[in-house]
């Protein structure tokens, strides 16, 4: 017996509500580092446009993934721009990280903290790209059943 459509779409919100949860968390940590960076007079070889990058797309990932919560279920059209936006931003992580790696645009030298945040973003923005087109595929799903 196969599941109804309602149904199908409970765990792919449930997990994009989470992950939207950590992106804001992840953000948080950004910002809290941004202004630890700037209010105080701390020394640092490192470029600080890794933790930049990674609060940045953290919160616009946030958006995208309630964006899609908010569609599911509700209308095709918009989870399928959720989607669209979804792997716009990984794409868009992608250019930067390489961007970032062969220090195109951005100073100073890249240690192994930044490859990881740099990675983390790479990640977090594929998986929410996934779960944003599940949303949309079964949110078609719904409308044509």
């Amino acid at each position: 017996m196969t599941a109804g459509p309602a149904t199908r779409l409970m765990a792919p919100v449930a997990l994009a509500v989470i992950v939207a949860v950590g992106d804001l968390v992840e953000a948080g940590i950004a910002w809290s580092a941004y202004r630890t960076r700037h209010d105080t007079s701390v020394a640092g070889t490192s470029s600080w446009a890794a933790i930049y990058v990674f609060g940045l797309e953290a919160a616009a990932g946030a958006l995208i993934l309630l964006l899609a919560v908010a569609a599911a279920g509700r209308s095709p059209a918009l989870a399928g721009v959720a989607a669209g936006l979804a792997w716009l931003r990984l794409v868009a992580v992608g250019i930067t990280a390489l961007l970032m790696i062969f220090h195109i645009g951005f100073d100073g030298p890249f240690d192994g903290s930044d490859g990881f945040v740099l990675v983390l973003a790479l990640i977090d923005a594929l998986a929410g790209a996934l779960i944003c087109s599940v949303i949309a595929r079964r949110t078609r799903l719904r409308f044509t059943a």
